[in-house]
């Protein structure tokens, strides 16, 4: 995850990078597995946990019951402990088995951003979702939250739902919005050996409380309450709130720092299905095998397939990877979320000696008072032969002596370095500004801790820069302070470090959607302060900060149509994204049009999704039938709880009645099909007509080409015949669309025709 804090004074800034530990393995060649065994009829937990002993030391011949690290008995089987690979072996070749993984790390990958997808003060979302008797609950899986933030405040809020049956440590206290804590650490234990500070000086705690940042961030996009801000050129905001601030919030710290145990995230999933939560939101990047499914042995996978079974919609995170095919959490049952900009911009413009203004962004709270000398880090290397470290600004490649008092021109030599990173190598060495130069174009995330001015440019204004540079043997600059600009440029754009797909689902276009997550502001822990319920507020980027956007509609949705299945509200959101711009162009994805892989279907709409006027619905039949293209009936079976019989002849992946549609492999003529639902208010229009988008090289014949809901029917089926010309064996794409008076209803078409 790339990350980026802000913290000064009542807002400071803060960034930072964490790389996980990879698992660590005992002297004895044991790591840390997973045994999952899918559902269970055990009448109560102590069976379960009995039967996992028994098992356990039938293969092992360990009998001791510390052996088990985690039992998984309130919602799913199964449980974790250390293993040899030939022990793993053996417990996967048990008839009650499903899987048997490695449990990985994970990582964890607001103001302006609702009001610039539509939910502004009066808009019909923002009203419903205001409204404390929402009675739903988001489940909020991540590194916790800061409890006395106002984002969580609970005036105004009943008491919780009755059918909540969460729990509440005495430390941090719930209150009538947050009503549920739990953490979880055995498992990060495990792999890690112990938690211990990362260095950065913040405090560790050993509860839910949050001790680095990114829960806070995303509970309070999700569901934080509105609270006042005052903070110099951030433009018109003067409230910062979450999408959904009338829904419940449950906690469950499953991430310390920046890493997440699969096997702490799984018991997380077994205790908030049946905690009773409605929604989760789920910022946490995953390893995931990209070239083929994987959903037997992937912990979130299995988790999130027993949450859909039991009506909780799962919106997780695309993943920060930017390549394509790097789509995390990809199974269909899941709402896989990518990120986009907004249209707020900032930006710290520079002035030349030679009275040529370039046009740079980042957030400057520090006046530089007059011009200061330039100089090329490349030429200010510590030593020779270091000039390609210096030109970067690498930490110990530039003297001090040739820094000292000047602003440094800077390159960035991969497209995922962080200009922080570089203004705090300039500033360590005496320098008091720095201009980084972006040859990729990135869309950057705001560099808010930086001590010193900065400004990335791009590649037209490095050449303006290189010309005054090498005019004069003086050249100067100054760094303006920053300003917030609105609506000054075409959004929103694929951010560029959101993953793209497809994913490894078979016939799935992922992402499903793609909501605001370049530079949102939302609340921050208040760490080591007199008032810790201060309202501190910090800048953070990923998709981590689209997943809770999407997380909050979900809730809201959930709140208004509570007979709507996940799949409904995944369709709801989905069917009524834009995939145009603020200036009704089309999105873009690093200076191209985005395609289905980039954004699924548009970006997020929280008004439209409300009354979407129809919807594309499946169970868990449904999801059995794909399931039955990628594993075995015995194996679904033990997930299930029951017999599972796979259909004869098999239905095709792609008939799956999926919001979208994907055909990964066309040689002639292929038939889908996709049925719809009526649920469109009272009075609202019920003859829906087709618009298609044809693929290049593909014909897309819809039959029938009208539906109508007039004569009280609420479904109705159509098929897409899917007519190939010519192929290049790459993805093509078009979509097809019902419409009304009232309502669009798109899907996008993603095929591959060889």
């Amino acid at each position: 995850m790339k990350t980026l804090f802000v913290n000064l004074v009542l807002l400071y800034f803060l960034f930072h990078v964490v790389h996980g530990s990879n698992v660590t393995s005992a002297a004895d060649g044991r790591k840390h597995y997973i045994v999952y065994m899918g559902s269970h009829s055990f009448n109560n937990s102590a069976s379960v946990k009995s039967s996992n002993h028994d098992l356990l030391s039938s293969v092992t011949g360990r009998t001791s019951r510390e052996a088990i690290i985690y039992h998984y008995h309130r919602s799913f089987r199964g449980f974790s402990t250390m293993l040899t690979p030939e022990e793993a072996q053996k417990i996967s070749e048990q008839e009650s088995v499903v899987s048997v993984f490695e449990s990985k790390n994970g990582h964890l990958q607001t103001s302006r951003s609702w009001d610039f997808v539509g939910a502004a003060a009066q808009s019909a979302f923002t009203v419903r979702s205001e409204q404390k008797d929402l009675d739903v609950i988001v489940g909020h899986m991540d590194s916790g939250i800061w409890p006395e933030s106002p984002s969580f405040r609970g005036d105004g809020f009943g008491p919780a739902p009755a059918r909540w049956k969460g729990h509440c440590p005495d430390e941090p206290r719930c209150n009538n919005k947050v009503i549920g804590y739990r953490w979880y650490s055995r498992g990060f234990e495990q792999e890690h050996r112990q938690i211990a500070p990362d260095g950065s000086g913040r405090p560790l705690y050993f509860s839910a409380r949050d001790d680095f940042g990114h829960g806070t961030h995303t509970a309070s996009t999700a569901v934080g309450m509105p609270v006042g801000v005052r903070m110099k050129g951030i433009g018109p905001d003067k409230v910062i709130r979450g999408g959904a601030p009338g829904a419940r919030i449950a906690v469950y710290k499953v991430c310390w720092f920046n890493s997440c145990s699969c096997a702490d995230m799984l018991k997380a999933f077994d205790d908030a299905i049946a905690d009773g939560v409605d929604v989760v939101t789920f910022s946490i990047g995953q390893f995931v095998q990209h070239n083929r499914p994987g959903f037997m042995s992937d912990c979130i996978s299995v988790a999130t397939l027993h949450s859909f079974q039991k009506g909780i919609l799962f919106s997780c995170s695309a993943g920060n990877n930017r390549d394509p095919e790097t789509v995390d959490d990809a199974a269909p049952w899941m709402l896989t979320v990518a990120a986009t900009s907004t249209d707020r911009d900032f930006i710290a413009a520079v002035d030349l000696g030679n009275s040529v203004t370039l046009k740079g962004r980042g957030f400057n709270n520090y006046d530089m008072n007059g011009y200061r000398e330039l100089v090329y880090g490349r030429n200010a290397a510590t030593y020779w032969g270091w000039g390609d470290q210096a030109s970067s600004c690498k930490e110990g490649a530039l003297d001090p002596r040739v820094v000292w008092g000047k602003i440094v021109v800077c390159t960035m030599d991969s497209w995922n370095e962080q200009p922080l990173t570089k203004a705090n190598v300039v500033r360590e060495n005496g320098g008091i500004g720095v201009i980084i130069i972006d040859p990729y174009s990135i869309n950057h995330m705001l560099s808010l801790n930086s001590m010193i001015p900065i400004s990335v440019i791009g590649a037209q204004d490095a050449k303006k820069l290189d010309a005054y540079m090498t005019s004069t043997s003086r050249p100067f600059a100054h760094i303006r302070p920053h300003e917030a600009q609105i609506n000054q440029q075409p959004a929103p754009n694929m951010a560029s470090f959101s993953s793209r797909g497809p994913g490894s689902a078979l016939d799935i276009i992922k992402p499903d959607v793609a909501a605001p997550g370049l530079n949102i502001l939302a609340s921050w822990p208040a760490w080591n302060q007199e008032d810790p319920g201060l309202p501190w507020f910090g800048f953070d980027s990923g998709t981590s900060m689209a997943t809770p956007h999407v997380a909050a509609i979900a809730a809201t949705l959930k709140a208004t149509r509570p007979n709507f299945s996940p799949a409904a509200i995944k369709s709801a959101i989905m069917t009524t994204a834009s995939h145009v711009d603020n200036t009704g162009g089309p999105i873009q994805s690093e200076n191209k049009k985005a395609t289905p892989f980039d954004m699924g279907s548009g970006n997020i709409d929280p008004n439209k999704a409300l009354n979407p006027g129809l919807i594309y619905d499946y169970n868990m039949n449904d999801v059995i039938a794909y399931l039955c293209n990628v594993a075995s009936p015995r194996a679904i079976g033990n997930i299930l709880g029951s017999r599972v019989t796979c259909p004869s002849p098999g239905i095709p992946t792609y008939n799956l009645n999926y919001p979208s549609i994907s055909v990964s492999d066309v040689r002639r003529p292929v038939k889908v099909t996709r049925t719809v639902t009526y649920v469109a208010n009272d009075g609202d229009p019920k003859t829906f007509h087709v618009k298609v988008e044809n693929p290049q090289g593909v014909l897309l014949q819809v039959e029938p080409s009208v539906l109508d809901f007039s004569h009280g029917n609420k479904t109705a089926s159509y098929t897409v015949n899917v007519i190939p010309s010519k192929g290049s064996g790459q993805y093509v794409f078009g979509s097809v669309t019902w419409s009304s008076d009232l309502h669009s209803v798109r899907s996008p078409v993603a095929v591959r025709v060889y």
